[in-house]
């Protein structure tokens, strides 16, 4: 798959499930290779080492050095956003074991 294409399934897989807070355009004019979110009651530290922890996998989180990006997209109070970068070298399969992973630790 390409890298849109993984940013799509990961994109529909949660963009309506009201655990989550994406950033970003959630449509096919979307710039693919990163994806930030926030999952509501956690930190973005709290999902990254879940995540790490839990099922081996490796995602940024924090302020990722624009914090006036953060004030104005809201994400500032919350310690800024997790966010996931793909590339070329990601597969369908990881994709979907990390929304898996996602939906588990959202609760």
């Amino acid at each position: 798959a390409t890298e849109r294409e993984l940013m799509t399934t990961l994109i529909d897989d949660l963009k309506d499930d009201e655990r989550f807070i994406l950033y970003g355009p959630q449509d096919a004019e979307r710039q693919v290779g990163v994806f930030s979110f926030n999952i509501r009651g956690l930190t973005p530290h709290e999902v990254g080492a879940a995540l790490d922890s839990g099922y081996d996998i490796a995602i940024r989180a924090g302020l990722h050095c624009a914090p006036y990006i953060h004030q104005s997209v809201g994400s500032y109070a919350l310690g800024g956003t997790a966010r996931i970068s793909l590339s070329y070298f990601n597969t369908q399969a990881e994709i979907e074991a990390t929304i898996r992973a996602l939906k588990t630790i959202a609760g």
